[in-house]
């Protein structure tokens, strides 16, 4: 059975326009509105982006942008922009992809928009915010990079938990898996700004966790390196796949393993290799055979002698041989 339309009726245009944004995927909307003539058809060339739009415009997102063109083309714009008006123009400050979709690729005159009279500043760019927030294609690394801009503008700490997580709407939880990507390395934020869907806030905190795992046992800069290598091969097939996964972070240790194997291997190789070998001399100064001494890989001293003798090697010469080597074990 098909969705039925939503029906609302709004006192104003700020609950409109909240009302629009948490409708987003529920069907199409009804109007039953007192203030109609805040959705007007605005010319597309009065209209400017504005600087507080947190969406990072990657290849992936203007590909969205022609699939929304399509719906647009066929179902007509259901859901209108959201604009405040800035003298004789515009502020774009919701629907940034709508507006592409209509201006770039339908190449219309005017767009449907909800038109805020607010000339403050801070709420333009709060409204710009919120219009996002919650929706599901902009990333977790977009969204903290705008309330960390929204805060420096405005003077606000993020550092302080209650006050970011009330007035950006946000549980806890969500707060500190998007404080994660501050600290992670600076590359990865640096890919992040080319590829912000790469991972997620959940993401980020797990990988964080994990490296704070890996520097106590392992060498730090071993983990460095490591981590850097299995990152960008990691970008590079998310790049390719644009399949975001958590997969390349177990990566990170079991390659920290095998190095560590590895290493020990190449260790006890050049404890074999310092070997002691002399030749054997009667008094006369003729050889008469040769001794190796040698570490095996448990740190033991291993002396092999090789001779030639003249006279029969009788039990008593051995007996000789075996007092005199446990003399030589216990005199070391």
């Amino acid at each position: 059975m098909a969705k039925k339309p939503l029906i609302v009726d709004f006192n104003d245009s700020l609950e409109m326009e909240q009302a629009f944004i948490n409708a987003a995927g529920t069907g199409k909307v009804s109007l039953i509105s007192s203030i109609e003539n805040n959705i007007v058809d605005v010319p597309i060339e009065l209209i400017d982006f504005s600087e507080h739009q947190p969406r990072i415009i990657t290849d992936k997102v203007l590909q969205e942008v022609e699939i929304l063109a399509t719906s647009i083309a066929t179902n007509g714009q259901i859901y209108p922009i959201v604009v405040i008006k800035k003298e004789e123009r515009y502020e774009l400050v919701g629907g940034e992809k709508r507006f592409r979709a209509v201006r770039d690729i339908l190449k219309h005159k005017t767009i449907r928009a909800i038109i805020r009279d607010d000339k403050s500043k801070e709420k333009t760019a709060l409204i710009s915010l919120i219009d996002n927030l919650h929706r599901s294609d902009l990333s977790d690394f977009e969204l903290v990079n705008a309330i960390q801009k929204h805060c420096n503008e405005f003077g606000y700490s993020i550092q302080n938990v209650e006050f970011i997580t009330q007035k950006y709407q946000l549980d806890q939880s969500k707060y500190f898996r998007l404080m994660s990507f501050y600290k992670l390395p600076d590359y990865i934020k640096e890919d992040l700004k080319i590829n912000p869907k790469a991972i997620s806030g959940a993401t980020a905190q797990q990988l964080l966790t994990e490296l704070n795992k890996l520097v106590l046992k392992f060498n730090h800069q071993l983990v460095e390196s490591a981590t850097f290598n299995i990152w960008k091969k990691y970008l590079n097939e998310f790049t390719e796949t644009n399949r975001p996964s958590k997969k390349f972070i177990y990566e990170i240790e079991k390659a920290l393993t095998v190095q560590e194997i590895a290493k020990k291997q190449e260790q006890n190789i050049t404890n074999t290799s310092k070997i002691n070998k002399m030749v054997l001399k009667d008094k006369n100064g003729l050889k008469f055979g040769s001794i190796k001494i040698e570490k095996n890989l448990n740190g033991k001293t291993v002396v092999n002698i090789r001779t030639s003798l003249n006279a029969e090697f009788n039990q008593e010469k051995i007996e000789k041989l075996e007092a005199f080597l446990a003399d030589l074990d216990d005199k070391v």
